[in-house]
């Protein structure tokens, strides 16, 4: 994989999730027991998004093709199987979108590690145009 490029979010996002989900523990504690059960489920839920972040990169691209790394699975695409890079820019749902014959494939810009997803669906137009074919 010569020139590839990644985008995920930030470690420091993991820490501070994993952070959050101890601390939800500790309370649980000192709380009644359904307090104690509701921050229990809190404690989990962070705990897992915190492994999730720490997991890799959500989105990976070379001139073979792009991985796009979901929750349950990764997609792999070769680039011939994209049929075009698009930037969702709605006010509330900033987004690369990469659709397929089989649909969109969405990365929301909060994976993206801080990178405008204008700027990647740029790199990976670019990828894409200098891929061989």
């Amino acid at each position: 994989m010569d020139e590839a490029l990644t985008w995920g979010p930030p470690r420091a996002a993991a820490a501070a999730l994993a952070l959050v989900g101890l601390a939800a523990a500790g309370l649980a504690v000192t709380q009644d027991p359904l307090g104690r059960l509701l921050l229990a489920v809190v404690a989990v839920l962070f705990v897992l998004a915190g492994c999730w972040v720490l997991r890799g990169p959500s989105l990976s691209a070379d001139a073979t093709g792009v991985r796009v790394r979901g929750v349950i699975r990764t997609h792999e695409l070769p680039w011939d199987a994209v049929a075009a890079v698009l930037v969702d820019d709605r006010r509330r749902s900033r987004a690369v979108e990469l659709e397929t014959e089989d649909g969109l494939l969405a990365m929301p810009a909060l994976l993206l590690g801080g990178v405008s997803p204008r700027v990647v669906a740029r790199q990976l137009t670019a990828l894409r145009a200098n891929a061989p074919r």
